[in-house]
This record gives C-alpha cells, sequence and structure tokens, in this order.
C-alpha cells in the first residue's frame, strides 16, 4: 500500500510542477502580442525621431542661410548694378565690397549661380589683371523659388534688400508654399573703410 500512495502523491506533484500545452500556447500569445505592442511603438518612434531629425536640419540650413545673407549685405559697402558678367536683379544680387590693398575692386554675387534653385555666394576682384573668382559657397538646400526684392533706390547704400527664398516639394498636399524671407541692409562702408 505503501507503494500505491507514493506514486499518487508523485503524480500530484509532478502536475504541479509542470504546464500544460494550452497554458503555454497562451503564455506564447500574450508575449506576441506584447512584441506586437513593442514593435509598433519602436518603430513610431524612430520614424518620429528621422522626423524630428530632418525638421532640425532643415531649420538649421535655413539658418545658415540668413546669417550668410545679413552678414554679406551688412559687409558691403552698397548695391552694384554689375559687375563683371554679373548684374544686380530679381535671382541675384551685387554687392560692393572694399577694394584689396593692391587697389583691385572687389565684390560679392548672392543668389542663384549656376545651379537652379540653390543659393550661392561667389566673392570676386577686378583689377588689371582682369575678372578672377575668388570663392563660391553654395548653400545645400533645395528651393522652388529664389527672388530679390529691393526697397528704396537699388544705387543707395541704405537700400533694403529682400532675399525671398519659397519651397514647394517637402509640403503636404493642400498646404501653401513655405515662404522664408530675409532682408538686410548695407551699411555703406564707403572705399578705404569710411562710413
Amino acid at each position: 500500500m505503501r507503494d500505491g500512495r507514493s506514486n499518487v502523491n508523485r503524480r500530484a506533484r509532478g502536475a504541479v510542477l509542470g504546464i500544460t500545452l494550452i497554458e503555454l500556447l497562451g503564455c506564447i500569445a500574450v508575449l506576441g502580442v506584447l512584441i506586437n505592442l513593442a514593435a509598433g511603438t519602436f518603430v513610431s518612434s524612430v520614424r518620429l525621431s528621422q522626423r524630428a531629425t530632418s525638421a532640425v536640419e532643415r531649420f538649421s540650413q535655413m539658418e545658415a542661410i540668413q546669417r550668410d545673407f545679413t552678414d554679406t549685405v551688412r559687409a558691403s559697402s552698397g548695391i552694384l548694378s554689375a559687375f563683371g558678367p554679373h548684374r544686380t536683379g530679381a535671382e541675384q544680387v551685387v554687392l560692393g565690397l572694399p577694394p584689396r590693398d593692391d587697389g583691385a575692386a572687389r565684390a560679392v554675387v548672392f543668389g542663384v549661380l549656376g545651379k537652379p534653385g540653390r543659393v550661392a555666394k561667389l566673392v570676386a576682384t577686378q583689377g588689371a589683371s582682369g575678372y578672377e573668382i575668388g570663392e563660391i559657397i553654395t548653400h545645400e538646400r533645395f528651393f522652388d523659388c529664389v527672388r530679390f526684392t529691393y526697397e528704396g533706390e537699388p544705387g543707395s547704400p541704405r537700400c533694403l534688400v529682400a532675399l525671398e527664398l519659397e519651397t514647394h516639394h517637402t509640403r503636404p498636399e493642400g498646404r501653401p508654399p513655405t515662404l522664408h524671407r530675409f532682408c538686410a541692409t548695407p551699411r555703406g562702408v564707403a572705399p578705404g573703410g569710411r562710413r
């Protein structure tokens, strides 16, 4: 009799210590639901992070263009009608700079130069040896419309220069284009550094 009881006790203990197949399948199903929810949350957070990074990058690019434009216009002696092959107009502005030490005239051209839809800055010199390009900086951001407007007499050193940049390509349907406008006035530094 003692042997019969020990078998019953062993079976009872074994049933308590183990789990059934249905319990195992239930645990796997719950675990699958939790993993699915976590994966969805992870994918959403990655997408949100990418959008935020893209927005910060666009903001930084716009800030760099604004800083470059306003610093360039403020450092100039005024708006020139032309310098070498470049003309002041709706797509670019030609600004005078103080001459070099050897007396060669200098100018900076800001606007669309070469690549359509890209804003660039070109520093040029014109002396006895002719027209020379010193430096070209092209900003990476693409714009659908780059336009310069002028308030006041363009030949005047106190003319307000406005740069308008418009983007269409990144907007969702139904939203108007994004317009960025930056304004600056030349400080009117005459040749030789006098105001």
